[in-house]
């Protein structure tokens, strides 16, 4: 049984900001026990982790991730579990800190993932051929289309299977990134002052079909009723 009252504190390796070290990991795995034992469903999380300001935050990829990283090491916010994905959230041990996310129109997040992850860098680790034919939008379209939405990669994913279902302190979105990241910096007591955003896309998105459109809507259509995002 996990000992609460001495708050285990869940940290990434200094050289890995992805892996957990081994105490964290053997928490993890009480945790996931413990789920289990209580018949609970488990969820697990990308997130991000500062003891010092007390913040849970639930990264979305591809919604100004990189950004909100840079504000917060600029503002001195010490992240103790940095950038580890499929973690179980330790609620017994992160009681009364700020939990926080970011959302996107899902349209306009899935044309940036195309371009950073298959025009920019194949990601997906596609052969010679088959990375030739995904730069175009609509073969990549197709291909996205076999996929499931609720467990595929964290580029694509459905954003509200990256968040947990209650309700969040702070919910800020890609539409008023700016005012909504100064909100999440004021809300844990940290400096507004920041560095420039950091990978932003290009202005002007590729265009879809109309067919490709209404396929992307349907696909990801727990994130418009959720987000309440007009389509």
């Amino acid at each position: 049984m996990i000992n609460v009252v001495s708050r285990p504190l869940l940290r990434t390796r200094n050289d890995d900001r992805s892996r957990l070290t081994r105490p964290s990991a053997r928490l993890q795995q009480a945790l996931s026990i413990a789920d289990h034992i209580r018949h609970e469903p488990q969820s697990r999380f990308n997130i991000t982790v500062s003891h010092s300001h007390r913040l849970v935050w639930f990264r979305v990829a591809k919604v100004g991730t990189r950004s909100i990283f840079g504000a917060l090491r600029s503002a001195g916010v010490q992240l103790d579990l940095e950038e580890p994905y499929g973690v179980v959230e330790p609620r017994s041990l992160t009681r009364g800190y700020a939990r926080a996310g970011f959302v996107r129109h899902p349209i306009d997040r899935f044309l940036s993932a195309w371009q950073s992850t298959v025009v920019k860098l194949n990601h997906f680790n596609f052969d010679d051929r088959t990375y030739e034919e995904m730069q175009d939008l609509s073969t990549f379209v197709a291909w996205f289309a076999e996929l499931d939405p609720a467990a595929c990669d964290a580029h694509l994913r459905l954003q509200s299977a990256l968040l947990p279902t209650e309700p969040l302190d702070l919910l800020g979105r890609m539409e008023t990134f700016d005012r909504d990241l100064d909100e999440l910096l004021t809300l844990i007591g940290a400096s507004t002052a920041r560095p420039q955003r950091l990978n932003v896309s290009p202005s002007v998105p590729p265009t879809l079909k109309t067919a490709e459109r209404r396929l992307l809507i349907n696909r990801y259509r727990p994130d418009f009723e959720r987000f309440g995002y007009e389509e």
